[in-house]
């Protein structure tokens, strides 16, 4: 049974991940992504720290992956501007 617990586990976190870079990469999200990723919750963290918190650190890294992506982009937006 422990085995089969553990397996469950781990098909779980895996789903969850496809489901995080599934919204993630949805592209009538790209144009919010930066400020959902920047939400604060009830106890002001935000999905990057929640993620920490809980010790969903293969979530976390994938929304620091988008955070640089989002920075790179808001970046390059801005230096045309200018």
């Amino acid at each position: 049974k422990s085995f089969e617990f553990a397996r469950d586990e781990r098909e779980k976190r895996i789903r969850s991940i496809k489901i995080l870079r599934l919204l993630l990469d949805y592209p009538l999200f790209q144009e919010h992504l930066l400020s959902l990723l920047s939400f604060r919750n009830l106890e002001g963290q935000t999905p990057f720290m929640s993620a920490v918190n809980s010790r969903a650190y293969q979530s976390a890294l994938i929304l620091f992956e988008y955070a640089i992506k989002i920075s790179k982009r808001e970046f390059c937006i801005c230096t045309r501007l200018v």
